[in-house]
């Protein structure tokens, strides 16, 4: 069976200045595969980075257009099919971020900080249990075990880190 194009499939690189329109209020840069920037080394030649500074802290949002859309905050990523509706999710996304109404969430045991899991929460729903929260990684009995067995905490973290919350994970 021949593959078929998805009328509903979209070029993501079309879509750069309908992006960049949204974060016309914002500091931003785009840079293109082929460039002599080794951050942005990875990039393909015809796709595109916008990186979006945050005027709060430190710290920088990633929109990645090659094949799909790639949204990066933090210690989170997520990745949205080449369509029409994946692209509107993307935006949603994007907006909630910059409005603080989602966070990067990240969920760590030990002492040592070992990364198990990340995604991006509604500010609604952190007080959440850890378990509802991170079901998909707490599935896995290898991270539930290291989790219940050394202790650990989630990072909750906000465009505006005024909102940023962290809560600690006791052992059992």
């Amino acid at each position: 069976m021949e593959w078929q194009k998805n009328e509903l499939e979209i070029n993501p690189v079309d879509k750069l200045e309908e992006i960049l329109s949204v974060l016309q209020d914002y500091n931003f840069e785009v840079h293109r595969g082929g460039e002599d920037n080794e951050e942005y080394s990875y990039l393909e030649k015809g796709c595109v980075c916008i990186t979006v500074l945050n005027p709060y802290q430190d710290s920088k949002l990633f929109i990645d257009l090659d094949d799909e859309f790639t949204l990066t905050y933090a210690q989170c990523h997520c990745h949205y099919f080449s369509d029409i509706d994946e692209y509107k999710l993307l935006m949603e996304d994007l907006n909630a971020i910059l409005k603080n109404h989602i966070c990067s969430s990240s969920l760590y045991c030990g002492e040592n900080k070992k990364w198990l899991g990340s995604s991006f929460i509604p500010k609604s729903q952190i007080q959440q249990s850890v378990k509802k929260n991170f079901h998909f990684a707490l599935k896995i009995s290898e991270f539930r075990n290291k989790l219940n067995a050394q202790g650990g905490k989630v990072e909750y973290r906000f465009w505006n880190p005024a909102d940023d919350l962290t809560v600690e994970i006791p052992q059992k």
